[in-house]
């Protein structure tokens, strides 16, 4: 099979402060990803993630577009994403009126 080979293990991770004006309220969020490529279309993924909330800060740990809700004021929070993704193949327009076409 010709093409560019696939990058079987991406890794990531991050650390975010949030400054609330002078309030004290500055939470910290650490994150940790994995992806691991089965195939070309398919993926296994993880995200870890913690959040130290102060004072009456009550921000919870998201995830590419997966929240796990707010907390309690001065609660921390510990989340983890696992999951797999499967990309499926798109089906031209003339494939799809013709199996279609079967059923009329």
């Amino acid at each position: 099979m010709a093409g560019r080979k696939l990058q079987a293990l991406t890794l990531s991770g991050a650390a975010y402060f949030q400054d609330f004006n002078n309030t004290g309220n500055n939470p910290l969020t650490f994150s940790l990803n994995a992806d691991y490529a089965l195939s070309k279309r398919s993926r296994l993924y993880n995200s870890l993630g913690y959040v130290k909330n102060k004072r009456t800060s009550n921000l919870g740990f998201y995830d590419s577009g997966k929240s796990f809700g707010n907390t309690s004021p001065g609660q921390n929070q510990l989340g983890v994403v696992v999951g797999m993704r499967h990309i499926f193949q798109a089906v031209s327009k003339s494939w799809l009126n013709n199996a279609l076409s079967h059923f009329t």
